[in-house]
């Protein structure tokens, strides 16, 4: 329907166009489907939303899960990733296993119970096979050349390809031919996938996301954010 709205030319970058008749928001509440604060969490560790959840339902499924689909109702995926990303949040396992069984109107599967309690017995930067997945450098710590394990380190040709890559993107030609919409690169894609979809679907929802960027001193680094409004900026 939404989509309809915008091919007929009502709503517009996701508002309603000036010209559109007013809208009684209680008769459309009517018929919207009410928020529901549970899920159904299923063996598989995924967990479904019957209907549009509450905030504060949505806010807790997006720290410990990720968004697997999107339709009639939403299937969120528990994973060992997503459940270590919460507990280096400062969530123990007891408030995790907590807040799954407040939000789930099932009882919680065995296999995630022992995925949340093995959050208490791996260390940072381990899998939940306890193997390390990588050595986290401290915070601030310079890291040198020899500090890097042979996983962390690329061959002279694969460093070769990256550096052109890189050139390539920072070519003020393909940048400009990338303005157009006809994408940056040789295959007419453009450079990076828009993140508007996403972030317009967590206004909505009231959800959180993970955003990643790199700041000026080339770290990269990601932040929990909960996105209330996307306002449009004019370029010129």
């Amino acid at each position: 329907m939404l989509d309809q709205a915008e091919w007929l030319g009502v709503t517009g970058l996701g508002a309603v166009a000036g010209f559109a008749a007013g809208v009684d928001p209680r008769r459309l509440g009517e018929l919207l489907p009410p928020r529901v604060d549970h899920v159904l969490i299923q063996a598989d560790l995924t967990a479904v939303a019957p209907g549009p959840l509450t905030p504060d339902a949505a806010h807790d499924l997006g720290l410990l899960a990720d968004v697997e689909s999107r339709g009639g109702a939403t299937v969120y995926r528990i994973s060992p990733e997503s459940l270590a990303r919460a507990h280096a949040l400062g969530w123990s396992a007891q408030e995790v296993l907590a807040t799954l069984q407040k939000r789930s109107s099932t009882s919680l599967p065995q296999a995630l119970e022992y995925l949340v309690n093995d959050l208490e017995r791996r260390g940072p930067g381990q899998t939940a096979l306890g193997q390390g997945a990588h050595r986290e450098p401290q915070r601030g710590a310079a890291i040198g050349f020899e500090d890097l394990t042979a996983a962390d380190r690329i061959d002279a040709a694969t460093a070769a390809e990256l550096v052109a890559a890189l050139r390539a993107v920072g070519d003020p030609n393909r940048i400009s031919g990338a303005a157009d919409g006809s994408g940056g690169d040789e295959g007419g894609e453009p450079l990076f996938d828009s993140p508007l979809t996403t972030l317009r679907e967590a206004v909505e929802s009231g959800e959180v996301v993970w955003v990643g960027y790199v700041d000026a001193h080339g770290s990269a680094a990601s932040r929990l954010v909960r996105p209330v409004s996307i306002v449009p900026i004019a370029l010129c």
